[in-house]
């Protein structure tokens, strides 16, 4: 597997222009992801934000770098999760 980065991810983006609809960002003590992981707020990992409409809003916290890579890939290539990933609450 080829090695990843934020960046990486962010100009694969770019490439497919839903840079509008999707963004993913790592979750750190200054900026903890927006939903809560088995109650608690995630501070570590990365949060992958997915505009599907006008209201429909997702987003996706994943533990690892690749896990977000793979949200993004599914996301933008219409790949059906499964039970793999789920909204975060």
């Amino acid at each position: 597997m080829a090695k990843t980065s934020l960046k990486r991810m962010r100009t694969f983006i770019e490439m497919y222009d839903m840079q509008d609809v999707l963004t993913v960002r790592k979750c750190t003590n200054d900026t903890p992801a927006d939903r809560y992981v088995l109650g608690q707020v995630a501070i570590k990992g990365y949060q992958v934000d997915h505009k599907a409409g006008e209201d429909d809003y997702y987003i996706y916290v994943c533990k690892t770098l690749t896990a977000a890579a793979e949200c993004v890939n599914d996301i933008i290539f219409d790949i059906d999760m499964g039970d793999r990933a789920v909204p975060a609450e």
